[in-house]
């Protein structure tokens, strides 16, 4: 029975691995279905006009071009189902489903189990018939492997919600894999495939015991040569334009309705609703097209019955605070924070950039369980009130000078920035609106936008002297990003998820009752407890609920991809079933 690896949590919990997606960079232009694949094995039962393609586009320029563990972003994960596998996902409903594993575990069922100190181990069942894309036979120690690999404090990834409490892995037997936890852990029977990866042993086994993380990080394994577990294999690869995925004939829920699939890439928006006009694209992701991009594409398909557009209301647009440096205004004082709140017209920002919703006062769904009894316990809500801002800056010493503006003792200004990634023009637009009304309403704003292409881009984030503003997906842990354990630093080569640097030991004791709720019944009321602190206290700036980054688009005839949850913002997570007549 291999132990592979013991030990204590070590890192921060975070995104993970920001080192690898199927994808090089991207595209200016070229052509979409008609590229050959020097692979002469697509289907030995097929002729080649009989293959069945599609090209899926995208704005994603991968920081690497690598393959997996790239984040679990929108764009980023697309890839990773195409190539990958994991023990579990989530169908459109958020219903937790098997995968390579045989069942999902459940304490009712007792491979998942709480020790009586409070540490907990959890069985995962594994499907015999899952193998490489090389023909190799999935076991469990690959598994094992994967973690030890994730857990690893020498090499450079970050770690999801949660990853740090593994304590260790083991493999029985070849089918059984089994994770020890520190502690209790709600999503311990959650793992996609990056969160609880498996990496093939028998390829990097003796690459990873050499002790050369960087060689290891840097092997072609994570590009052009990627075996995975995944519908569809690496084939040809032109770095610039496109990565081809062909479909895998061993692959254990059966083989791809579609042969072939083109991931090409394109440098802006633009250019790529143009090819979805003109079907030299089949399908976009959710991430790479907002409202405003697929409108043009959406009123067309309309009226001729060329497509389908989905729009999801999945994410949250927010501002992270700043509280890095405690000279700020704001970083003290929750007074300031609260009045930073009231001096924006949050509805009129939902009525120009995501028509038809409205502004959140709480990270969480607007229909959740959650929200309806953080409202009960009265959660604060800060509606667009000039004169309470006034009132709450007053109190906090603040007073307008001759020039209207808000001044401190001697005439000290108020300056604050509302910091952006440069990579729509939207979120420049949003920038420019959040920093203007901070502006009519005394405060010393500015805007900051972070240029494409920034090889820092986390640090430039955390960076941001005012809130850095950014839609995120509504998940569970997404309010992770203010824990203590999830702190960028740049010891920590700024992995973790709390880029805002706010640390309280009281929000730390909520969110950790929070996941170690296993009970589905209580958890709701335990989340509100988080939500309603947060709000009291303003540790961050809620907007307004977003449906327009999360947009789907395909063309008739294809069929297969829909709505998306949540928690799980990946349209190919049944890519096998996808068809195209």
């Amino acid at each position: 029975m291999p132990q592979l690896f013991t030990g204590a949590p070590v890192g921060a919990l975070a995104h993970l691995f920001p080192w690898l997606l199927a994808s090089s960079v991207l595209l200016v232009g070229a052509c979409a279905r008609p590229i050959t694949s020097g692979d002469s094995t697509i289907s030995s039962a097929q002729p080649p006009s009989a293959l069945k393609s599609i090209t899926i586009g995208t704005i994603r320029e991968p920081t690497q071009g690598l393959i997996l563990f790239a984040g679990t972003g929108l764009l980023t994960m697309e890839h990773t189902w195409v190539f990958h596998t994991g023990l579990t996902t989530f169908d459109p409903r958020s219903n937790l489903l098997p995968r390579i594993a045989q069942k999902v575990p459940t304490i009712r069922d007792g491979d998942w189990q709480i020790a009586p100190d409070g540490s907990m181990t959890v069985t995962w069942k594994l499907r015999p018939d899952v193998k490489w894309h090389d023909g190799k036979p999935l076991v469990a120690d690959d598994f094992v492997f994967g973690v030890q690999a994730l857990r690893d404090p020498g090499l450079s990834v970050s770690r999801q919600d949660g990853i740090s409490l593994i304590t260790s892995a083991e493999a029985p037997n070849p089918q059984t894999f089994v994770v020890h936890w520190s502690q209790p852990f709600y999503a311990a029977n959650q793992a996609d495939p990056v969160y609880l990866p498996a990496l093939p042993r028998h390829i990097l086994g003796a690459l990873y015991e050499d002790g050369e993380k960087q060689t290891f990080q840097n092997s072609p394994y994570w590009t052009t040569d990627f075996v995975g577990l995944g519908p569809y294999r690496v084939g040809d690869w032109v770095s610039g334009a496109y990565t081809q995925a062909l479909a895998f004939d061993d692959y254990f829920l059966g083989r791809p309705k579609i042969d072939r699939v083109i991931l090409k890439y394109f440098r802006s928006a633009t250019p790529l609703a143009t090819a979805l006009l003109s079907e030299d694209v089949d399908v976009v992701t959710a991430g790479s097209l907002y409202g405003e991009d697929v409108a043009p594409v959406k009123e067309a398909w309309d009226i001729a019955g060329r497509g389908t557009v989905l729009f999801m209301a999945n994410r949250v647009t927010w501002g992270q605070i700043q509280y890095r440096d405690a000279r700020l205004p704001w970083a003290k004082d929750a007074r300031v924070r609260q009045a930073l709140i009231h001096l924006l017209d949050r509805q009129d920002m939902a009525d120009s950039f995501s028509p038809g919703a409205s502004r959140a006062d709480a990270f969480v769904g607007a229909d959740e369980p959650a929200l309806r009894l953080a409202q009960d316990q009265g959660l604060a809500s800060y509606p667009y009130d000039l004169a309470a801002a006034e009132r709450l800056l007053n109190a906090a010493g603040w007073k307008r000078g001759t020039d209207g503006s808000f001044q401190y003792g001697a005439g000290q200004a108020f300056p604050i920035e509302a910091r952006v990634q440069a990579s729509t023009p939207m979120n420049v637009r949003l920038g420019e609106v959040v920093a203007d009304q901070w502006k009519r309403g005394g405060l010393d704003a500015s805007i900051f936008a972070i240029p494409g292409g920034a090889g820092n881009l986390a640090e430039q984030r955390a960076a941001n002297r005012g809130a850095y503003v950014q839609a995120t997906a509504i998940t569970p842990t997404v309010l992770a990003g203010l824990t203590t354990a999830q702190l960028q630093t740049a010891q920590n080569n700024w992995s973790g998820s709390n880029l805002s640097g706010y640390s309280d030991p009281e929000f730390d004791r909520l969110y950790t009752q929070y996941t170690n709720e296993l009970d589905g019944a209580r958890r709701p009321s335990q989340y509100a407890n988080v939500l309603k602190y947060a709000a009291d206290n303003a540790w961050y700036v809620p907007l307004y609920y977003d449906n327009t980054s999360t947009t789907t688009a395909f063309r008739r005839g294809v069929t297969g991809p829909g709505p998306v949850p949540p928690i799980q913002q990946v349209n190919t997570w049944n890519i096998e079933q996808w068809e195209l007549s």
